[in-house]
């Protein structure tokens, strides 16, 4: 169900963004 897409999306997001302080660092 719906929990578990939002569960996905947030992990997405949490990678996203780690890859780009990553990039940026």
């Amino acid at each position: 169900g719906g929990s578990d897409d939002a569960k996905a999306s947030a992990k997405i997001l949490l990678h996203a963004q780690t890859a780009t302080t990553e990039q940026a660092a």
